[in-house]
């Protein structure tokens, strides 16, 4: 039973990833990946959400400007993605629309900048003995920006049309532990569990934890006008442009939001971003790493500011259709043929941190006992293994995105491989046969993109690492790593889970069945009066909530 369940996880994550995966290239340049830091570090569990728990931390290179007393005035803010135009929560699949659809819908918990499950709608939760119940008090006082009061009823509405596969386009996928949803009191839900549901409070930070108003619901615009219980109210959408939104009122933290009005605006090209922004036409947007370095932001007196990333650069390997890639020490071999130093270097103006383990740094699922270099540069180690395994002529295909960042990388790859003695043909390959290939009918022997983090673990290793996991097409086994999977899924809290995600990296850095590169710089660009960026781990995402402006 319990792999059958993982196994429609994994199946279903498939084309989410891969969209992902992407999608900043497709709807724009590379964007740098981000997340949601905070000052607050106590488990949620144990607390209830004050109006410094939902401001987040940003990570600035110079300090930041003081907070003006109540609201500054309008800020304009650009993203790299238009998020398909479509911000309905539980049907949107696009992952880069969660920075349009973060200030319009509050969730049921957040993660904070130290990677931590927060309080948001919910002040608390708890599971049962047995982990077959977790139960959630929800905060009271709340309104929906169409007067709606939001409670349990309106909590069941929401995880209930989230984790419908007739109505849901993502999002069903995060909830499929869910057997069912009990009211017990007017804030107070009860998630019955039909398997284990240990990540269930960090996936309902994401946007099957956003709560739509139950009366807008049927609205025929809501994909595009959204009717949340978020910091702001949306007034006017227009189509791969912008969004236009004001503060709500009677936001149920007092503190927030920081500005009077909001401009979410869409900015495809990098580098008009960072013009719009020297210009003043907007206050701050992502930063694309590719086109600008450090220097060149400060130079044009802008401001940066970071977070760790959950992103990561890795070669997905067909293990049925390349019999020498089934062979661990094989996989290891790539590994320390590539000079990740070199690939961050040249492709990311040095942004793009090397890692031999699938867990990135800030992650409780991270490996502090693993090095960057696990696997250090070494070609002629790389030949001596190779020559001692019997491997020669080795000869494979790697399909990637027909982007031009995403082929340079795999043809940087291919430079590294080949002074090992191993080619590989770089496939250019359009999006949709890009599933087909790798996933769906499993013709393509390897497959170099970008996963763009995941608010908790557990996708990963489902969509990855596991026998029957969509980008895991030979089914390879990396044994001990299903037992560990269903043991951190039953766990019900970080402090237990974390032992087993580290086991698991140790064993998958060892076997290597992807071979991870590195992780890239999460990065914003802001003009110098702005502060409380508030960044997410996940790729190209921010949360404007506390961002305010010295005017």
């Amino acid at each position: 039973m319990k792999k059958k369940w993982v196994q429609l996880l994994a199946l279903l994550l498939a084309f989410t990833l891969i969209t992902a995966a992407c999608g900043s290239d497709d709807d724009a340049t590379s964007d740098a990946p981000s997340d949601a830091p905070s000052d607050d570090t106590a488990p949620a569990a144990d607390q209830d959400a004050t109006a410094d728990d939902v401001s987040g931390e940003a990570a600035a290179e110079a300090d930041e400007p003081a907070a003006p007393e109540g609201r500054s005035g309008t800020l304009k803010w650009a993203l790299g993605s238009n998020g398909a135009n479509f911000f309905d929560p539980h049907k949107a699949t696009n992952p880069f629309g969660r920075s349009w659809m973060y200030p319009f819908y509050d969730r049921l918990t957040r993660i904070d900048g130290n990677g931590d499950v927060q309080a948001m709608l919910a002040t608390n939760w708890e599971f049962s003995g047995d982990g077959s119940v977790l139960t959630f008090d929800l905060r009271e006082g709340v309104l929906f920006h169409d007067g709606t009061s939001f409670d349990a009823t309106a909590a069941k509405i929401n995880i209930d049309r989230a984790r419908d596969p007739a109505v849901s386009g993502g999002t069903f996928v995060d909830l499929l532990a869910i057997d069912s949803v009990d009211v017990i009191d007017n804030y107070t839900i009860q998630i019955n569990l039909k398997a284990p549901g240990g990540a269930l409070p960090a996936l309902l930070s994401d946007q099957a934890g956003m709560m739509i108003s139950p009366a807008a619901m049927d609205n025929e615009d809501l994909a595009t006008m959204p009717v949340g219980a978020g910091p702001f109210v949306a007034t006017e959408f227009r189509v791969d442009e912008a969004m236009f939104a004001v503060a709500f009122d009677d936001y149920w933290n007092p503190e927030f939001p920081k500005v009077e009005n909001l401009e979410l605006r869409f900015v495809l090209d990098p580098s008009t971003r960072v013009n719009a922004t020297v210009g003043g036409e907007v206050d701050g947007g992502v930063l694309d790493t590719v086109v600008f370095t450090r220097d060149d932001v400060a130079d044009l007196g802008l401001v940066i500011s970071e977070r760790f990333s959950t992103a990561l650069y890795q070669l997905f390997i067909n293990t049925e259709r390349v019999p020498e890639l089934s062979n661990p020490a094989v996989r290891r071999a790539l590994a320390m043929a590539i000079d990740q130093e070199a690939f961050g270097a040249a492709l990311f103006n040095g942004e793009c941190a090397p890692i031999d383990q699938v867990f990135g740094k800030g992650w409780f699922a991270h490996n502090p006992d693993i090095d960057a270099d696990y696997h250090p540069f070494d070609p002629d180690g790389a030949k001596a293994i190779l020559e001692a395994e019997g491997v020669t002529d080795l000869e494979f295909t790697v399909i990637t995105a027909n982007i031009p960042s995403f082929v340079a990388m795999a043809e940087a790859i291919q430079a590294f491989f080949a002074d090992v003695g191993v080619t590989i043909n770089v496939a250019p390959t359009p999006i949709p046969e890009l599933i087909s290939g790798f996933v769906v009918n499993k013709t393509a022997d390897a497959y170099w993109s970008l996963n763009p983090g995941a608010a908790d673990p557990a996708k990963f290793v489902a969509t990855i690492w596991l026998p029957q996991s969509p980008f895991n097409p030979g089914g390879y086994e990396v044994p001990g790593v299903f037992d560990l999977h269903v043991r951190a899924q039953a766990a019900t809290n970080e402090a237990d889970r974390a032992p087993l995600y580290h086991e698991m990296a140790q064993l998958l850095v060892d076997e290597q069945l992807t071979v991870a590169v590195c992780t890239p710089a999460s990065l914003m660009a802001h003009r110098p009066e702005v502060g409380g960026v508030s960044l997410l781990s996940t790729l190209s995402d921010v949360d404007v909530i506390g961002i305010y402006i010295d005017e």
